[in-house]
């Protein structure tokens, strides 16, 4: 099986993202190229600071509550059911 040329290199290419959404590269940014650079080195060293494992732990105490959340809430009862089974006071 043989590639093209351009095919390799696209794999070696580090920021294939920007091959792939080249069709939206000429919409205007909120913010500056600078700007955005900054932005990515800065998120770039704040991802390399936070392990993986710290990040799965975090979203899976969120799910923990959340489900916690779910199945401890006190069940309200419908105005239509509560109306249906008291008989009413006008009769």
């Amino acid at each position: 099986m043989t590639t093209a040329p351009e095919a390799l290199e696209c794999r070696r290419c580090r920021s294939w993202p920007f091959l792939l959404l080249d069709g939206t590269s000429a919409l205007p940014s909120l913010i500056s190229t600078d700007t955005e650079v900054a932005l990515e080195e800065r998120l770039s060293g704040i991802g390399a600071v936070v392990s993986d494992r710290f990040v799965l732990l975090v979203l899976a105490a969120g799910v923990m509550v959340g489900a916690l959340y779910v199945l401890l809430r006190p069940v309200r009862k419908r105005r239509s059911d509560v109306e249906a089974r008291e008989p009413s006071a006008q009769s």
